[in-house]
This record gives C-alpha cells, sequence and structure tokens, in this order.
C-alpha cells in the first residue's frame, strides 16, 4: 500500500520541502487509518521505518525496518523493473552498445546511464536480502532479471 506514495499519491510543487511534507502527510494519514489493526504505539513503529527505510545509514535496525527495506528491495527486483525503468527514466537510453557486456562505468544505482544498467545495478540487491523468507524470493527474481539481462547481450552482440 505504501510501497509507491512517492509516485502516485505526492503531487504537486516540485521543491524537496514540499515532497517530503506531502509523503510525511500521506503516508501518516494512511497508517491512521489502520487504527482498528493497529494500535498507536504499532503504527508509530510503521511510521518511524517508512520514513527511514530507504536511507542509506538509516540508524537502528529495528525488524520492521529490515522487513520493509528487503520488501522494497524485492519489489524493485521484479521483472517490471525493466518496464519501470523507461517509465521513470524516459531520458535513458534502454542500452548503450558500447557497454552490452558491463555497466558504464560513470552508471551508479542512484543515476544509472542506461536502463539496462539500471537493472544490473538491481541485481546488487540480492546481496543484501538477509531474511530467510526472502532470501528465495530474491533468488528467483535475480534468475529471471539476469535472464533478461543475457538475453539483451545476446541478441544485440
Amino acid at each position: 500500500m505504501l510501497h509507491s506514495i512517492d509516485h502516485d499519491a505526492v503531487k504537486g510543487d516540485d521543491s524537496k520541502e514540499y515532497q517530503e511534507l506531502a509523503y510525511t502527510t500521506a503516508v501518516r494519514e494512511m497508517l491512521w487509518r489502520l487504527e482498528g489493526a493497529l494500535a498507536e504505539e504499532q503504527r508509530e513503529i510503521v511510521f518511524d521505518a517508512v520514513m527511514r527505510h530507504d536511507l542509506k545509514t538509516p540508524g537502528e535496525m529495528t525488524p520492521v525496518l529490515q522487513v520493509l527495506r528487503e520488501a522494497d528491495m524485492l519489489a524493485n527486483m521484479a521483472i517490471t523493473c525493466v518496464i519501470r525503468g523507461g517509465q521513470f527514466r524516459p531520458d535513458l537510453p534502454a542500452f548503450e552498445v558500447e557497454h552490452l557486456e558491463q555497466n558504464n562505468p560513470r552508471s551508479t544505482y542512484g543515476k544509472p546511464c542506461s536502463v539496462l544498467d539500471a537493472v544490473r545495478n538491481t541485481l546488487d540487491c540480492q546481496g543484501q536480502i538477509k531474511l530467510p523468507k526472502a532470501i528465495p524470493i530474491a533468488k528467483e527474481r535475480a534468475f529471471a532479471l539476469r535472464g533478461y539481462v543475457e538475453t539483451v547481450k545476446q541478441q544485440y552482440r
């Protein structure tokens, strides 16, 4: 429910301040709709995890935060990341012929140089998955993504 709120529910001013306020407000409002399902203390724990889950150094790793971070990585590892890569980065090429075999050296997770680089960067998530129930899901998704990468390479060599 909360995974794509930053893309779906936070519309308007593009300033960082507005985006942060709108995101915080939207998350809190959605969580408070769960009043009957979660006690206030539980909603606060979830809120804290949602607000910290995408930080490079989120601080203390609570069980809820770990589950959320790994669920986020698993969502990013779904084969639809290929479609999302083009959808949310329409100015990127699908791939760069000169970097078909490996990532462009200038490519990073946050700023890939092509959609193919973004997919290869997403594969790095598999090594960060530690929860026993998440490991086989990550393995399956990584297998599918590697297959996609290899197919692109094979078709364009």
